[in-house]
C-alpha cells in the first residue's frame, strides 16, 4: 500500500477518535452536561432495522438495508431493484416498534417512502377521585413519515437526503413537527475498499404538546362567592427541540471473496441530547445465503453502560427475478432488558 494511501487512513482514523474523545471530554457544544432528556420524539433516535440493532448501529457507510434512510439515505444509491421492508420490533416497557419502507430506483436516482411507529397499549384513566379507574383508557404513539432522495454523483460519491414529518400523541394530546436529513457516501480505493459515511439527521422544528386534555376548569378567586367558578383555562407546554444528531463512519472489508465476505464499521455519534460516543459493528456473510452480525454500542458514552447485540440474516433462495432475506437482531439494554426485531425485505 503506498505510504500517502496508510497516510490518509491514520489522519482519517486521528481525526474520528480527536472528534469523540473531545466531545467525551467537554460535552456537546462544550457545555459539561449531557442533556440527556431536553429533546421530543425520542422515536427518532430508535434503530429501525435488526441489522443495525445487532451492529450497534453502525451501519452508515456499509451496506444498505431496509431502514436505509433512517441512517444514512446516501446508502440506497446502492440499490438497483425495487426494495420493500417491514419490520416489527416489541421494544422497552411493553412498547412496540414497526417500520415499512418502500425504495425504487429511477432514471435520475433513487427514491423511497418509510413510516415508522411506536405504540403501547391501552391504560386505565385514574385520578384522586376514581383511584380504581374513571372507565376510561388512553394510549400513546409516536410516527414519523419520510419521503428520501439518494443519487451517485460520481463512482465514488454518493448524497442523500430525507424530508421527515414527525408526530407525539398521548390521549387527545399531540405534538407535530418537520425535519430533514442529509448523508453522504464517500469511497476511497484502498485494500478491499474504505467507506466513509457522514450523516446529519433530525434537523428541523421543535414540537409543543397541544390539545383538549391541557384544558382544565378555573376558579379565578375561591375566596369570593357569586364569581363564576368555571372560568375555562389550559396549561401552556414548552417547545423541545429534536434530538438533532451528527455521525461520521468508516468501513471496510477485511475479507472481500465470492464465498466470503467480512466487513467492519466504526462510527461517531455527537448528538445533541447527550455526550459523544463510538459505535463498532462487523458482519461475515458466508456465500450468498447467510449473514452473522455483532456489535456494541455507546462505546466511551458517560454515565451509560455499553450496550451489546448481535443477530443474522438469510436469503431465501430466490424466484426468478422475486428475492426475498429475513433478518433478526437482538439487543441488550442492560437494566432496561433485551430488544428483539425482525424484518422481511422483498426485492423485485
Amino acid at each position: 500500500m503506498p505510504n500517502h494511501n496508510k497516510n490518509n487512513i491514520v489522519l482519517i482514523l486521528s481525526c474520528l477518535i480527536f472528534f469523540i474523545l473531545t466531545d467525551y471530554q467537554a460535552g456537546f457544544g462544550g457545555i459539561n452536561i449531557s442533556k440527556s432528556g431536553t429533546t421530543a420524539a425520542s422515536i427518532l433516535d430508535i434503530p429501525m432495522s435488526p441489522r443495525g440493532l445487532a451492529m450497534g448501529s453502525a451501519v452508515i457507510a456499509n451496506l444498505p438495508d431496509g431502514a436505509t434512510f433512517s441512517w444514512n439515505p446516501a446508502l440506497a444509491s446502492q440499490y438497483r431493484h425495487l426494495q420493500i421492508s417491514l419490520m416489527n420490533m416489541p421494544w422497552l416497557v411493553d412498547t412496540k416498534i414497526n417500520h415499512f419502507s418502500v425504495i425504487a430506483p429511477t432514471t435520475y436516482g433513487i427514491v423511497g417512502v418509510y413510516l415508522s411507529t411506536w405504540s403501547m397499549g391501552d391504560v386505565i384513566v385514574r385520578n384522586e377521585y376514581y383511584q380504581e379507574g374513571t372507565g376510561e383508557k388512553f394510549s400513546a404513539d409516536d410516527m414519523v413519515i419520510g419521503l428520501a432522495v439518494a443519487r451517485n454523483l460520481t463512482d465514488h460519491f454518493a448524497i442523500g437526503g430525507t424530508v421527515k414529518y414527525i408526530q407525539e400523541r398521548i390521549w387527545h394530546t399531540s405534538a407535530s413537527g418537520w425535519a430533514v436529513d442529509f448523508g453522504t457516501l464517500f469511497k476511497i480505493d484502498i485494500g478491499n475498499g474504505l467507506r466513509i459515511g457522514t450523516t446529519l439527521a433530525n434537523y428541523g422544528t421543535e414540537m409543543k404538546m397541544a390539545g383538549r386534555d391541557l384544558y382544565h376548569y378555573h376558579d379565578p378567586n375561591e375566596t369570593m362567592d357569586g364569581n363564576n367558578e368555571n372560568i375555562i383555562s389550559s396549561y401552556e407546554t414548552n417547545s423541545w427541540p429534536l434530538p438533532l444528531t451528527f455521525k461520521i463512519g468508516l468501513s471496510t472489508d477485511i475479507v472481500a471473496k465470492s464465498n466470503l465476505k467480512w466487513i467492519v464499521e466504526m462510527d461517531a455519534v455527537n448528538p445533541s441530547n447527550n455526550y459523544g460516543s463510538l459505535g463498532l459493528g462487523t458482519e461475515i456473510t458466508f456465500g450468498k445465503w447467510l449473514a452473522l452480525r455483532v456489535g456494541a454500542e455507546r462505546l466511551f458514552l458517560r454515565d451509560e453502560n455499553v450496550s451489546f447485540g448481535a443477530g443474522f440474516g438469510l436469503n431465501l433462495p430466490p424466484l426468478s427475478s422475486f428475492n426475498a432475506n429475513f433478518s433478526y437482531g437482538f439487543r441488550n439494554y442492560n437494566e432496561l432488558g433485551i430488544v428483539h426485531g425482525f424484518s422481511m425485505e422483498f426485492g423485485f
